[in-house]
Formats: C-alpha cells, sequence, structure tokens
C-alpha cells in the first residue's frame, strides 16, 4: 500500500526548557536541543515510511537551509517529494517543558501558498492523507476534489486538523468535507467547532450534520474516541513517561493509517494509533 501525504513542512528548532514561560531580556538555558524536519505533513510522511508504508509527500519545501534539513530527513527515511520551490521554507521554535508539554511559534513560509495543480491532483492514485488543515488555506477551502479523487479510484482520504482556525471550521460545518473517511483532531479542536462539551456528542455531531464517515478525537492521556454513525470505540492512553509532546499527534494518525491501509479494521487500527502516540511521546523531538 502507498500513501500520498499532502500537508505542512516545517524546519523544526526544539528547545527542552525548565519552564514554559519566561521572563522579559532573561536568558533561559537549554538542557536539550535539536532541529529536524517537522510539521504535521512532514511528520506523518516519515512516521509512516517508519512503519513501512510507501510514502510521497506533497507540499512545499524551499530551497534553503530550512529546506535541506527536511529534504536530508526525508533522504534518510526513504521518504518521496513532489518538488522544492524557490520560495523560503516554514520554520517552527518549539519550546518543550518538563512535563513533556510543548508551546510552539511558528513562522509559515510558504505552507500558506500549497495547493495542487491541476497535474498532480491526476497524479494521486493512492490513499490520500491530508495533514495540517488550518494551516492550508488553499486546500482546507474545499475537500471535495481531493474526496472525489480518492473514491474514484478505490480509495481511502483521511484529513487532521491542527490549531484553532475559524475558517476551517466554516467549510466543515458547511459541508465542504463530506464524504471524509476519517477525520482526526484534538478534543480541545473538537470542542471549539463544536461548541460541546462532550465528545461523544461533537463526533456525532459531524458525522450527523457535515457528512463525515468517522471522526477519531485524541484526548490525551484520556486515550482516543473513534465515533460514526452506527458506534463509538474509546481506548485508553498508555501509562508512559511523556518526554516530549511534540508529533504525538502525527504519529498517532500514522499508526491508524498504517494499520486500517493492511486490514480496514477501524477497532484495530484505533488501538494501533494509540499505540504509536504513546511511544511518540517517551522521546525528544517530533520524529526519530
Amino acid at each position: 500500500m502507498k500513501i500520498d501525504v499532502l500537508g505542512t513542512a516545517f524546519m523544526d528548532v526544539v528547545f527542552q526548557t525548565p519552564e514554559s514561560g519566561f521572563e522579559a531580556d532573561n536568558v533561559v538555558f537549554s538542557s536539550m536541543a535539536r532541529i529536524s524536519a517537522g510539521g504535521n505533513g512532514c511528520n506523518l510522511a516519515i512516521n509512516l515510511v517508519q512503519k513501512e508504508v510507501e510514502t510521497k509527500f506533497y507540499g512545499y519545501i524551499g530551497d534553503d537551509y530550512p529546506g535541506s534539513v527536511i529534504i536530508k530527513d526525508f533522504v534518510k527515511n526513504n521518504v518521496t517529494w513532489n518538488q522544492n520551490c524557490h520560495e523560503s521554507t516554514g520554520i517552527s521554535l518549539v519550546l518543550v517543558d518538563q512535563s513533556g508539554e510543548r508551546s510552539v511559534t511558528s513562522y509559515q513560509g510558504m505552507n500558506d501558498e500549497f495547493e495542487l495543480s491541476a497535474a498532480e491532483l491526476e497524479d494521486l492514485d493512492n490513499d490520500i492523507a491530508v495533514c495540517g488543515l488550518g494551516l492550508l488555506p488553499h486546500l482546507e477551502t474545499d475537500l471535495k476534489p481531493l474526496i472525489a479523487r480518492a473514491h474514484s479510484n478505490g480509495h481511502t482520504i483521511y484529513a487532521g486538523t491542527t490549531g484553532d482556525t475559524d475558517h476551517l471550521y466554516q467549510f466543515i460545518k458547511e459541508g465542504k468535507y463530506s464524504g471524509l473517511d476519517f477525520l482526526f483532531m484534538n478534543n480541545l479542536e473538537a470542542q471549539r467547532l463544536c461548541q460541546l462539551p462532550n465528545l461523544i456528542d461533537c463526533g456525532k455531531e459531524l458525522v450527523n450534520e457535515c457528512g463525515i464517515k468517522n471522526v477519531i478525537i485524541t484526548e490525551g492521556e484520556g486515550g482516543a474516541t473513534m465515533i460514526s454513525q452506527n458506534d463509538v470505540y474509546h481506548v485508553d492512553a498508555n501509562k508512559v513517561n511523556c518526554v516530549d509532546s511534540t508529533g504525538a499527534g502525527d504519529a498517532f494518525m500514522a499508526g491508524f493509517i498504517a494499520q486500517y491501509s493492511s486490514d480496514h479494521d477501524r477497532i484495530k487500527s484505533l488501538i494501533a494509533a494509540n499505540n504509536s502516540g504513546g511511544e511518540n511521546v517517551q522521546f525528544f523531538g517530533a520524529v526519530r
């Protein structure tokens, strides 16, 4: 099975810090730091290849130093990508505190401009995963062409959201993601979108009113819940030592896709995703 991943590309600069907030005009020393490929799309692509799923990445990687960092990690992990652009690559500064929780500030670079050409859309002939919705304005406006492309070829399409993005939520509510096979989001995103305190109610609204076939909501230490038209399934989080939560959602999504692409068993795939996310938080950085 091969997956076409469409998504964000960032160079991550990650520091482990003694605290999450700093005083003005003060120097705080990090106990650990690394620079690597990052962003939801890159993280998903690398995680999939590490799970022995052949993957091609579609996104904007600039012809600059941050882009070279991403390409080096892609080459190391045997991820193929569509092309380089001549503009700037996105950059994220990630601060991870002693509890493993992180805060992020990002420069979007060319992620704001990423869109598929007609030729690239026609080239998609595999399962499709769109990762980083909320940061990809030209894609998230309407996923219907991608959904139609996947389904016309008998394939599955997955999508993952990130952050609090009002216009993205508007598109979902308007039914522009109708027919999507799997939508991944975290508990905060689901509650912001649906304005409902109960996550199952959030999922049911997205399924029944927005036309999404399966909604998967991650809950951190609370585990994850999958809601569809006819059933709800919950899996508890594994008890692990959280070193760094960066990229855990992308690893979770990769675990689900890798399992589902092999046997189309949703419950086994949710369990595999939960295990993958739990493994990811135990090391520093978004990807190994």
